[in-house]
């Protein structure tokens, strides 16, 4: 899952730095497509993997899912973010936001939890700047280069 995650933010960061404007359309085109994908790869982990039931380790299973599910979450909403899908984004990111609620609940570390939500903000913060910097800018309409 991870793995997915990071490939889905590597590619907007090289379109970025592309020094041919074709080659960075072409990248950030694929992120968008990478994107998509990995959103029903998650949803599907959502649906498949249920919280722990029964718990012997205290609450070390139930945080262990809980910390996966918080990933997955925060991995669909940046992926919906890089589709510009907004509203999905920010359910998403609430949704993860509510398992880093209850993560505190159960007692989790406290320096886990503020690591674990600054790491995710950064991500965000990196993300819509590339967004923002995006090389669609390159492409005119008709044909016709866009003006300097």
């Amino acid at each position: 899952m991870r793995a997915l995650k990071r490939a889905s933010r590597e590619t907007p960061s090289r379109a970025a730095k592309a020094d041919d404007p074709a080659e960075a359309v072409a990248d950030f085109i694929l992120a968008r497509r990478i994107r998509r994908e990995v959103i029903p790869i998650c949803r599907e982990w959502l649906d498949s993997t249920k919280e722990p039931t029964r718990i012997d380790d205290g609450k070390r299973e139930l945080n262990e899912y809980l910390e996966e599910k918080y990933w997955v979450l925060t991995t669909i909403a940046e992926a919906y973010m890089g589709t510009d899908d907004e509203a999905q984004a920010l359910r998403y990111f609430d949704e993860a936001e509510a398992v880093l609620r209850q993560l505190e609940v159960n007692k989790y570390p406290a320096s886990k939890i503020a690591k674990t939500r600054a790491a995710t903000e950064k991500k965000r913060a990196d993300l819509k700047a590339l967004l923002a910097d995006s090389p669609l800018k390159y492409v005119g309409t008709q044909g016709t280069p866009p003006a300097p």
